[in-house]
Formats: structure tokens, sequence, C-alpha cells
């Protein structure tokens, strides 16, 4: 007897192995882990090298040497760097599980046409403004809770700032379609769609955004994941496809950064940017009862043959980069030229070193320093793009005065002084900072800054005693300042 060809074909596929909520928690745990591993290898490499090569450069200061590390790394080339390697990791691990489980990665991780119209897909869409508010207001209110700034809550602020056109339309398409990507298959995708194979959508949902949120370390982080990453959870449960969840978080991820480097970067345009949140907002409002009524109703993926459904999907997904890559080069404006920069906001971002003269042009005070130690601290509130000169009493340096600017974007503290300058960073207002005026000299300039995100307030006070040197920077160290050498 003749055996049919469909049920050689069938003994002869690999038998799938045994799927579930252990095995979907195993597979999370082991990615997790596996980012870590491979962010924290590269940061250890580049901090290495940096420090390698600043060595045989002839630095011997082991300070210079240490923050010319950390300021590789805290770079934007890692930032690219570690973004790539941090999606790739979660792909692979993903990739690995449903090939271990002998299963279509495309089955196993609901990537298949969801069975949507149009107008529904963009009702979902335009809904997602909702918990992206709610998660917005909650993360702000946890920052000024903690007393942190807004940027440094994403942490992104330096791709807000810096970057020609090309750049920034090449970082607002990598920070869309990587993690919307990678964190879609594994948390929506793998995760969650295991756990729903033993335990009910809640539990499922909710241990599934709960561990994506608390993969993002931060508290304002943290919460502000939670409603955004419920929404997703749901969307993906309804539909059963993770399509909906990869376009709703690569959309949201494009347009917050697309959004916030115009933002810092044409100050002129944050009016306009604010109302076109506001009606985003009013439309996902409007939207809402429409998308609930859709995930409502009875959902089932398309009955799509894999080989059109991936190669409709392929060339839907490559249009839609193509159109967004055009949009944000015709829209987003590139990081503003020194020359462009007004009167009254003369100082340079961050991520350029202004020169002493360009400090001495905005000097629009001048104050001073009565006596060394705590008798003579001053309190300065800087202003952005504006700078104060503080007269320094005798000292063993020799310095006789410093300048302090805050730079337009509130994100660097400068001080010039003896024919040099250092940028201190504020992003995370850390308690203090001490600066040594003078490379090898006892005196010191110590620098308290305010906490909160109102403004930026610095007691100034001069220490000139070398004998209590090194028991003043270990007291700082211990009470979270930073020591920072010049830049």
């Amino acid at each position: 007897m003749e055996t049919p060809l469909s049920q050689l074909a069938s003994e002869s596929a690999p038998t799938p192995r045994r799927d579930g909520p252990r095995f979907a928690l195993a597979t999370w745990l082991f990615a997790t882990l596996a980012l870590l591993a491979t962010t924290s290898a590269c940061a250890i490499f580049v901090t290495v090298v940096v420090a390698i090569r600043t060595a045989l450069a002839g630095e011997r200061s082991t300070e210079a040497i240490t923050q010319a590390a950390l300021e590789a790394v805290d770079s934007a080339p890692f930032l690219w760097v570690s973004l790539v390697v941090s999606q790739l990791t979660l792909l692979a691990g993903v990739a690995l599980a449903c090939r271990w489980l002998r299963v279509p990665a495309r089955e196993r991780l609901g990537f298949v046409p969801p069975g949507l119209s149009l107008v529904d897909s963009l009702a979902l869409g335009l809904a997602t403004a909702v918990p992206f508010a709610l998660g917005l207001g909650a993360a702000t209110l946890a920052s000024l809770a903690l007393g942190t700034t807004e940027d440094s809550l994403l942490g992104l602020e330096r791709m807000w700032l810096e970057g020609g056109r090309v750049g920034s339309v090449l970082w607002v398409l990598l920070i869309a379609l990587l993690p919307g990507l990678a964190e879609e298959f594994l948390y929506r995708g793998l995760l969650q769609r295991g756990l729903l194979q033993r335990w009910s959508p809640a539990a499922a949902i909710l241990t599934s955004t709960l561990l994506f949120a608390l993969v993002h370390g931060e508290l304002p982080a943290i919460v502000f994941i939670v409603p955004v990453g419920l929404w997703f959870g749901v969307v993906a449960w309804r539909t059963g496809s993770v399509w909906p969840t990869i376009l709703m978080h690569a959309g949201m991820n494009g347009l917050w950064t697309a959004a916030m480097m115009t933002w810092h970067r044409q100050p002129a345009s944050q009016p306009m940017l604010t109302a076109c949140g506001w009606v985003l907002l009013a439309l996902g409002f409007v939207a809402l009862p429409f998308a609930i009524r859709t995930l409502r109703r009875e959902q089932s993926p398309a009955r799509v043959p894999a080989r059109e459904a991936s190669r409709s999907g392929t060339w839907r997904l490559a249009g839609a980069v193509a159109v967004a890559a055009l949009l944000a080069f015709v829209f987003l404006p590139a990081e503003r030229p020194p020359q462009e920069r007004t009167a009254s906001a003369p100082a340079p971002s961050e991520n350029r070193a202004p020169t002493l003269a360009e400090l001495e042009e905005s000097v629009v005070a001048t104050t001073s320093c009565p006596a060394l130690g705590d008798a003579g601290t001053i309190e300065l509130e800087l202003t952005p793009g504006r700078a104060t000169r503080v007269q320094l009493p005798p000292n063993l340096a020799g310095v006789e005065d410093v300048v302090v600017q805050l730079d337009a974007q509130a994100c660097t503290v400068w001080l010039a002084y003896a024919g040099e300058r250092s940028g201190k960073g504020v992003h995370t207002r850390p308690r203090g900072i001490v600066e040594q005026l003078v490379s090898g000299q006892p005196t010191l300039l110590r620098i308290e800054l305010s906490e909160g995100v109102g403004p930026v307030l610095a007691r100034l006070t001069l220490e000139d005693d070398a004998s209590t040197k090194d028991t003043r920077i270990a007291r700082a160290l211990d009470a979270g300042w930073a020591v920072r050498g010049r830049k």
C-alpha cells in the first residue's frame, strides 16, 4: 500500500517540544540576562580601549584616564552601539527559543496579519495616545518626586540635541524599528502567548507588562511603561497578532523621538508641537470607544498562506519605513549651527564646548566670593544662556575669578578660569561638583546644585586648605558628588 505524501511529510516533521508559561518565563530570563551581559561587555570593552589609548597618549593622571573612559561610554556613538547590540540580543533569544520549540516562528509569535480593517487599525493606533499620555503624566509625577529632570527620565537627550539631518533620520528609524520588533516579539509574542496557554488573560497580560516595565530600570520609566504595556498586551491578545503592537510601538517611539528632536533644536516650534500633542490626545479619546468595540469583537488572524503573508508584510513594512524616512528627512531639523543661536541664548549645547571668548561674552552679572571656606559661600541662580563672573579671594592657585554659565538647554554648567574651561552635566542634578581650579593644586571650587526640575541654583564655595583636600574629596564622593576633570 502506498503511503500518502501528506502522511510522509507529517511523519518526517520534527515533533514540537513542550511549550507553556515555564518555558516562556525561562526564555525571558535568558534573553534579559543575555542583554545585560552583551551591553556590559560592550561598555567594558570601550572603557578598557579608551583607557589604554589615553594612557598611551601620555596621560598619567588616573582621574583623567577614568574620566576619558566614562565620557566614551556616555558618548553618542556608544549609544548607537548599545541600542543595536541590546535589541539584536533579544531577537537572537527569541529566534533560539522558536528553534528549540521546533515550531514556525511566525505561528509561535503571532506574526500574522490580524484581519483588521483600515478603520479598525486607525482607531487602535490613535487610541494609543491615551495610555501614552497616562504613562507620561505618571512618569512626570515620579520624576518630580525623585527630583530628576524629564530629559534624564528618558536618557536620550544627547540624541535630541545633536546630529545632522541624515544621522537624525537614521536614529529615528532605528529607535522605532529595533525596539518595536525585538520587544514585541519577546514580550507580546513569545512571553505573553506562552503564558496564555495556561494562565488567564488578565494574569498573562499583567505579568508580561510588569516584566516589560521592570527591565527599563528607573521608577519614572517603569510607571510610564505600565499603561502602554497593558494596552499593547490587550491588543495583541484580542487580535491574535503582534503586527498591530509592532506598528504602534514603532510609531510611538519614532514620533516621540522626532518630536523631542524638533522641540530641542527649534524652540520656536514648541507651541506648535504642544498643540499637536493636545490634538492627538483628543483624537485618541475620540477613537478609544471605537478601538474598544473593535477589540470586544471576536478577533482571529487572517487566514493567509505563510509565503504570501510574508511577502505582503515585507513590502508593507518596507513601504512604511520609506515613507517615514522621507517625512523625517523633510521635516526633522538638523542640529542648530552656532551662527543660528540668538543673543538671548548664546551658549552652545553640552555637545559642543564653548570657547573662552563665548563664555566671557555671555557674562551678564558679577559677584564675589568674600572668603575661603563655608564663610564665603555664595548662591547663584543660573539662567540658561547667561553667565555670572565670580571674583575669588586670594588663593594658592592664584585664580582671580571664575565664570559660571548654564547652557541654553539647561544641560551643562560651564566653568571658565585660569585660561581653561570645564563642562559639568546637570541632567540628573548631582548633589554637587568638586572642581580642581588648577591641576595638581589643592585649591578646590565646590559647587552644590539644587535638586528638582525648577531653576538651577548653585552654591559656590572656594576651599584652599591643602591638608584637608583628600578628606573633602572623599566626603564629597560619599555624599554622591561628582569629581570631574577639565573637558
